[in-house]
């Protein structure tokens, strides 16, 4: 993942960044959900990034995800804010459910 390279710029962005009044923000990670070292290193930023206020969102495209990783990683509740595919054609079906927590429902 490289949600640990990106942690230092993403987490002075957020601090610097205020956005809208009233305006939730987001942060999505795109991975393969498979984590070789520093598990809780990973969980670490991505509590610092979700101790911003900004609700993190997961998409995993794998054939064996580390679910209990990505629950981890994304805000709760983990079955709202993780989705799951083997290809990234699924992405598409993914599409809808994104674009309601992203822009509202009346997108």
């Amino acid at each position: 993942m490289r949600l640990l390279f990106l942690s230092k710029s993403i987490l002075n962005y957020l601090c610097s960044f205020r956005g809208r009044i009233g305006i939730q923000k987001n942060a999505v990670l795109v991975t393969p959900g498979v984590v070789s070292s520093l598990p809780s290193r990973v969980i670490s930023v991505a509590n610092q990034i979700k101790d911003e206020r900004t609700r993190m969102i997961v998409v995993s495209i794998s054939e064996t995800p580390n679910t209990n990783l990505l629950n981890d990683i994304a805000s709760s509740p983990p079955g709202k804010y993780t989705f799951y595919g083997t290809q990234y054609v699924e992405l598409m079906k993914m599409e809808g459910p994104l674009q309601n927590l992203l822009c509202g429902e009346s997108w």
